[in-house]
């Protein structure tokens, strides 16, 4: 025997066309670019579930004759879809030329924003849900049910 196993493998690396290193090299540094187009696949994805569940939404509150709670649940939805819609545009801003490294910064800086975005916004469509679903309830033809299950049928001790 000619080469030893150290030695073949030494050449192996060195010369390009001995081994296939490079392609396997090339997918290490596309691994980050198909994790995150994988990434804006599934965010898509909940743009579309968060545009039909507002539509969707108002449709069936109308039908249970819920019109205040329909309305605010659709108005949340759509900001929420504007908003994120526009956070996705960002995303596909950044530049897919770059080193594997500084496209995955890049991409931590994108999703650092975009959860700060949705945790500031959460502070109030929370809220707004809530007092659109309350007042959509007492407002609504439910809500004479409702006084009358918590402090029972109306006196006229008036």
């Amino acid at each position: 025997m000619e080469k030893s196993i150290e030695q073949i493998w030494k050449a192996g690396f060195l010369d390009s066309k001995a081994l296939i290193s490079p392609k396997v090299n090339d997918l290490y540094t596309r691994k980050s670019e198909h994790i995150i187009e994988k990434f804006k696949r599934m965010f898509r994805f909940n743009l579309k579930a968060i545009a039909v569940g507002g539509i969707m939404g108002l449709g069936g509150l109308f039908m249970l004759k819920l019109p205040i709670t329909g309305i605010t649940f659709f108005i949340t939805l759509a900001v929420v879809f504007i908003v994120n819609k526009r956070e996705l545009d960002d995303l596909e801003k950044v530049d897919k030329c770059l080193s594997s490294y500084d496209y995955l910064k890049s991409f931590d800086n994108w999703m650092k924003d975009q959860v700060s975005m949705n945790a500031r916004m959460a502070k109030f469509y929370y809220p707004f849900i809530f007092l659109g679903a309350s007042m959509g309830l007492w407002f609504s033809v439910h809500g004479p049910w409702q006084y009358e299950f918590l402090f029972g049928p109306p006196t006229s001790d008036w």
